[in-house]
């Protein structure tokens, strides 16, 4: 079971840097705001828990629990999406999200993911410069 914390730090702490250079959006601050990033394509990055697969007449489809520096916010992806990435989905490592917040006035705010890949992927491809942050105990 996931209590949605860590005893000594956020794994995403050692990737700050990164995070701030690409424009992570928090899922706190979505949640305070969110017509600051309606129908706008934002980026996410935390780690996947409670994923939960689903059949539709649509095709396959899966919602899970993203947790990330700001909290926990629940992420959609669809079909097409979920076919794409899904391998993504269990690795147990931090990902990257591109993603849209929509507004639906039977479900309200709904993040819909649209690519995803593992953060240290992401770091690699851009040839960022990187030291991870550690702590001295």
């Amino acid at each position: 079971m996931s209590l949605g914390f860590y005893l000594s730090s956020h794994p995403l702490n050692l990737f700050l840097d990164v995070l701030n250079e690409i424009q992570i959006i928090k899922s706190s601050e979505i949640l305070e705001n969110p017509s600051n990033y309606m129908r706008k394509n934002i980026k996410l990055s935390g780690l996947v828990f409670k994923l939960q697969k689903r059949q539709s007449t649509r095709g396959k489809w899966a919602t899970f629990q993203l947790n990330d520096l700001g909290g926990n916010c629940e992420v959609t992806l669809y079909s097409d999406t979920l076919l794409k990435y899904e391998h993504n989905l269990d690795q147990k490592k931090p990902i990257l999200i591109d993603a849209e917040l929509k507004s639906d006035s039977n479900q309200g705010i709904r993040i819909i993911a649209k690519r995803i890949m593992l953060l240290e992927e992401y770091i690699l491809q851009n040839k960022f410069f990187f030291f991870p942050r550690f702590q001295c105990k």
